[in-house]
C-alpha cells in the first residue's frame, strides 16, 4: 500500500474522533461564555470528557498503527524475499535451457572443445594455465532476444537433463504465492503487476513445453568424458571422468532423479532443440527473462535462501 493510501485511510479513521474533540472545545467556550453556576460546572465536565476521551483513543490508534506498520514491514520483507527466491529458481532453470550440458562447465578450469562438432570433449586446464584465464561470468538477465535465440541453437542437452527441462514446479510455486493473501496483500501495486506478468510468462512457457513433446530431439553428437553412476534406485549421478591419461580426478557434476531401469547409455545421449521451435521457444524464454528483469528493477535482488541457509542474489 502506498504512503498516500495509508495517510488517507488513517485520516478517515481519525476524523470522527477529531469532530467529537471539536464539539467538546466549542461546547466548552459556549459554556464558559454564557452560563454560570452549577449547570456551568456540570457542562464543563461533559465538554472536558468530550475532549479527553477521543484523545485517548487517538493516541491509542496512532500507537497501534505504528506497531502494525512494523509488522507489515516485516511481512513485506518476507513476501518480497519469497518472491525473489522463486524468481532465482526460475533463472537457474532457464540457464539450463540456454546452456544445456555446458552449464556444468561454465566456470574457470574447463574448456569445451567442439572443433569436431560431432564429438565434443571437455578439457581441463592445469593450475598454471588457469591462472592466466580471465574469469568471465555471463548474466542471463543481460540477454537480448538474439542472444537467447543463439543460445537455444547452440545448446546441447543430455538425456540425463531432459526430465528437469520443465518449469512446471516453478509455475505451481508462483501460482501458490499469487493466491496467498498474506503475501500478495503486502506487496505494492507495481510489484503485484510484475508478479502477475511473470506468472503469465512462466505459465505460457510451461504450456508450450507440455503441448509439444518433440521440442528436444535426439542427435548423433557425443560428449566424451561423461559417465552415469547409480546412486540408488531412481537416483543417478552425472560424473566427469577425464580418462586414464588425465591427472584430473573424477568429479560429480549433478545428481538427479531418473526413471528406474533406464539405461545409462540413454542418459548420456545428446539432444538438441527442434529447429521448428527455435523462434517460439526463444520468444517464450525471452519473455520470462524480461519479466525477471522488471522485478530486479523494482525489488532488491538479494534474498535469504532459507533452504541453503545463505544470502544469495540473482
Amino acid at each position: 500500500m502506498s504512503l498516500g493510501s495509508r495517510l488517507a485511510r488513517s485520516s478517515l479513521k481519525l476524523l470522527p474522533k477529531l469532530l467529537v474533540v471539536l464539539v467538546g472545545i466549542g461546547l466548552y467556550f459556549l459554556i464558559t461564555t454564557y452560563l454560570e453556576g452549577d449547570l456551568k460546572s456540570l457542562l464543563v465536565g461533559i465538554s472536558s470528557t468530550l475532549i479527553s476521551i477521543p484523545f485517548i483513543f487517538i493516541f491509542y490508534e496512532i500507537w497501534q498503527e505504528k506497531a502494525h506498520r512494523k509488522l507489515n514491514s516485516s511481512a513485506y520483507e518476507f513476501a518480497q524475499n519469497q518472491m525473489t527466491a522463486n524468481i532465482a529458481s526460475i533463472k537457474e532453470k532457464l540457464e539450463t535451457f540456454t546452456q544445456g550440458a555446458f552449464c556444468y562447465f561454465d566456470r574457470p578450469g574447463y574448456v569445451v572443445n567442439d572443433d569436431d562438432i560431432e564429438n565434443i570433449r571437455i578439457e581441463t586446464l592445469d593450475a598454471e594455465l588457469l591462472a592466466d584465464v580471465d574469469e568471465w561470468e555471463h548474466d542471463l538477465l543481460d540477454f537480448e532476444l538474439a542472444n537467447t535465440f543463439e543460445a537455444i541453437v547452440d545448446a546441447r542437452y543430455l538425456g540425463f537433463q531432459l526430465r528437469d527441462l520443465s518449469v512446471e514446479e516453478e509455475s505451481n510455486d508462483f501460482q501458490a504465492l499469487l493466491v496467498n493473501s498474506f503475501i500478495m496483500d503486502r506487496l505494492d501495486d507495481d510489484k503485484t503487476r510484475v508478479i502477475i506478468h511473470l506468472v503469465q510468462t512462466v505459465k505460457m512457457l510451461q504450456s508450450f513445453l507440455s503441448l509439444h513433446h518433440d521440442v528436444f530431439v535426439r542427435s548423433s553428437i557425443r560428449i566424451h568424458g561423461l559417465q552415469i553412476d547409480e546412486v540408488s534406485a531412481g537416483l543417478a549421478a552425472l560424473v566427469l571422468n577425464p580418462g586414464d591419461d588425465s591427472e584430473t580426478e573424477s568429479e560429480v557434476l549433478d545428481i538427479a532423479l531418473v526413471d528406474p531401469g533406464q539405461k545409462h547409455e540413454e542418459l548420456l545421449k545428446v539432444f538438441v532443440v527442434n529447429p521448428d521451435y527455435y523462434t517460439v521457444l526463444s520468444d517464450h524464454i525471452n519473455d520470462v527473462i524480461e519479466a525477471m528483469r522488471q522485478w530486479k528493477m523494482s525489488a532488491d535482488p538479494v534474498y535469504l535462501d532459507y533452504e541453503a541457509g545463505r544470502v544469495s542474489g540473482f
